[in-house]
């Protein structure tokens, strides 16, 4: 084996989560590289001197594991998609495959469920006060699979909206209920809200009847 770095120095973070290594470069300098502990009990532990080819692996698991710790700050603070995830850990500059293999970390020990997610997400977005075509293009857009988001919507077949379509425009109001634009305006709000066609016609009929 042509040796091209060896292990000077290793320390572990108060949690036992990551491990800190410090290594010492053929050319003389030197490499810090965190990794996962379960990552370094596997590729390191026991081990002094590594190839370049063992070295480049222990770069990538390196990056893939501050990916990981990054991904699960996140995760602490708020649940995600997938793909959401993924777009989140790219901008903090991790690359495709350390971005994905994160990802798929986070999936195989469930951190990330995504099918237990969205009812929760379907409840809050609900409760907001937004009608079913809102709540399909949030659900999108928080990176949601269009299957997860058809399944979701199915649940909330034969949900009413009425009452709450009804309780926005109350909150909106019309200065003058004979004044066409101001029911356009309120026509327009709605829909942006969210709400059918015919749920906006049925709440300004009974909000105004003269319409």
């Amino acid at each position: 084996m042509s040796e091209y770095a060896v292990l000077s120095k290793t320390g572990f973070s108060a949690d036992g989560t990551c491990a800190y290594l410090t290594f010492t470069l053929a050319d003389g300098g030197e490499e810090c590289l965190h990794l996962l502990s379960d990552k370094y009990l596997f590729l390191v532990r026991g081990k002094r001197e590594f190839s370049p080819e063992e070295f480049e692996n222990l770069r990538y698991e390196a990056e893939f594991s501050r990916a990981v710790i990054s991904g699960l700050r996140s995760l602490s603070c708020a649940p995600c998609t997938k793909k959401r995830m993924y777009e989140k850990l790219r901008v903090k500059r991790f690359s495709h495959d350390a971005c994905e293999d994160a990802v798929n970390y986070f999936v195989e020990n469930g951190y990330i469920n995504e099918s237990k997610q969205i009812p929760a997400d379907v409840k809050t977005l609900v409760l907001k006060g937004y009608g079913p075509r809102k709540i399909r293009g949030s659900l999108m857009s928080k990176g949601y699979s269009p299957r997860l988001v058809d399944r979701a919507m199915q649940k909330l077949e034969g949900y009413d909206f009425t009452p709450a379509c009804k309780a926005r425009a109350e909150e909106k109001g019309l200065e003058n209920p004979f004044d066409r634009k101001e029911k356009q305006a309120m026509y327009s709000y709605l829909a942006g809200r969210g709400y059918e066609p015919d749920c906006i016609k049925r709440v300004l009929s009974m909000l105004y009847a003269d319409i």
